[in-house]
């Protein structure tokens, strides 16, 4: 059974999770740096140029302040039209998932999902939550709740297969592969039927071709003619024979 809870972020939860996301290491987050500070509008070389992190709260945390106060009657309606969109929906998910992971036994899922000012949606695993920009429609943060369960259901999964997390940080494929299959379960399976987004994966896979051929398209291929454990092996293994592309 999947049960989501569904509240407003806490201004210091905001602050932390968008702090993090600014000082996280490697070229693959530049991208998403870049877009964060542009929608927020914040100067990406005064974060990039601060000496430690408490530096960069004191520029963050007063723009994210007035970002926040600003927009708490809207979020407030966000909240009751999401909850009541979920209601409707999270039988057919829930089955649609079911089908697609085939459980052992049944995944029980108590998940917070929090509407938020970050334009980025980090979820944490471990503890069970998720965040959803709160400008997006009823139908987009419908889509961003699939789109976390997706990730909910496949690191068990993938856990079960190889023996290891599948988190960024001890394993950077196996998270990348996790984040690329998005696109995948969303467009070949009746999942399509919560997508509203043309890319619902990070843009960046969208944008790589390997021998004349799209990323994406190659892995929707792929899921096709393999199981999901099938899946996921193979695309770990193209994964750690293209490293160099998709770094």
């Amino acid at each position: 059974m999947i049960k989501i809870n569904f509240r407003n972020n806490r201004f210091e939860e905001e602050c932390q999770n968008i702090t993090d996301l600014l000082t996280l290491k490697g070229s693959f987050h530049n991208r998403m740096k870049q877009y964060l500070c542009s929608r927020l509008y914040l100067d990406i070389e005064i974060i990039q140029t601060a000496k430690d992190e408490r530096q960069i709260e004191n520029y963050l945390n007063p723009r994210l302040y007035t970002l926040y106060r600003e927009s708490e009657v809207q979020r407030q309606k966000k909240l009751a039209a999401i909850r009541e969109k979920w209601e409707d929906s999270k039988e057919e998910i829930e089955e649609l998932l079911d089908c697609i992971y085939q459980p052992k036994s049944g995944i029980d899922l108590d998940i917070c999902a929090k509407l938020s000012i970050n334009y980025v949606c980090p979820y944490d695993y471990e503890n069970y939550t998720f965040d959803i920009n709160y400008r997006k429609s009823t139908e987009e943060m419908l889509e961003t709740c699939v789109h976390e369960l997706i990730h909910f259901f496949w690191f068990p999964v993938w856990e079960d297969l190889f023996g290891t997390k599948c988190n960024a940080q001890q394993d950077p494929l196996a998270w990348k592969l996790s984040e690329l299959a998005i696109d995948a379960l969303f467009k070949e399976t009746e999942l399509k039927k919560y997508c509203v987004s043309e890319t619902p994966a990070h843009q960046c896979f969208y944008e790589i071709e390997i021998e004349g051929m799209s990323l994406v398209e190659i892995f929707r291929h792929m899921f096709k003619q393999n199981d999901l454990k099938s899946f996921m092996k193979q695309g770990y293994e193209f994964f750690k024979s293209h490293e160099a592309i998709l770094e």
